[in-house]
């Protein structure tokens, strides 16, 4: 069984923690590149979920409310000092849902929250009819999103293997039920890009009301998946966030877990 939790890099002397969540379809070699461009003294690390990348024979999960439990227990053991999320689609919601439950559980949680191309939780999605298309119209919509490389698309053997988890995730974002529960302590940047047609400026605005620390929304060129056509923008928000969070500027209300 391939790793739930990759090592992209590890810094001998590291001083923050990225912890990175793919969008839906994705997996943690999505992020493979970025330490090129990130502090050489942030470990950064990424979630690989069952169905995904070379995970892709174990059963995935369709349900927000049974990954985020297994997800928190892979990365309870790395929340030592300061720590970040990022998560795009998908997983800016699994990132956010994990840092509640780490909060839950331990009183501990993330620095920072970085949420991309992702409305606020208690805004639903306007289509919940995706995880039942038929075949050949989910692969249309797939083609429609532009995230799913087209080689992918007109490769039958391997949409075959891949479409159990990308059904699998569509499903998972599509009957998550928002809770409501206290901000968190964390500060939270949300991201967004300036055609994407699914989450307008307005709507991350609404990530606010998740925090009693800082908050920051950003607006990149691109649509939805502007973290592959605006990387090099999009890291250096993410890279200055690091650093932010390395100098110990006070951007979270909650003491640093040791």
């Amino acid at each position: 069984m391939s790793a739930p939790i990759l090592f992209l890099r590890h810094a001998p002397r590291a001083e923050v923690t990225l912890i990175c969540f793919a969008y839906a379809g994705g997996n943690a070699m999505v992020f493979n590149t970025w330490p090129r461009q990130l502090p050489l003294t942030a470990n950064v690390l990424a979630v690989q979920l069952p169905g995904h990348g070379a995970r892709f024979r174990e059963r995935p999960f369709d349900s927000v409310a049974d990954v985020v439990p297994y997800v928190t227990s892979l990365i309870e053991p790395t929340i030592v000092g300061r720590v970040v999320f990022f998560g795009h689609s998908l997983g800016g919601l699994l990132a956010f849902e994990t840092a509640r439950r780490l909060r839950r559980l331990t009183g501990c949680g993330p620095t920072r929250l970085i949420v991309s191309g992702k409305r606020p939780p208690q805004i639903p999605d306007d289509d919940d009819s995706t995880r039942t298309m038929a075949q050949q119209e989910f692969i249309d919509h797939l083609r429609e999103l532009n995230g799913t490389p087209p080689e992918v698309l007109g490769n039958p053997e391997l949409l075959e293997i891949l479409m159990p988890a990308l059904r699998a995730d569509f499903a998972m974002g599509e009957t998550y039920r928002y809770v409501d529960e206290p901000p968190l302590a964390c500060a939270i940047t949300a991201i967004g890009g300036t055609d994407d047609p699914d989450v307008s400026a307005e709507q991350l605005d609404g990530w606010r009301d998740h925090t009693i620390g800082d908050f920051e929304r950003r607006l990149l060129p691109g649509n939805h998946f502007f973290l592959h056509t605006a990387e090099d923008r999009l890291l250096e928000i993410i890279r200055a966030e690091l650093r932010l969070s390395i100098s110990g500027r006070p951007a979270s209300r909650m003491s640093d877990c040791t």
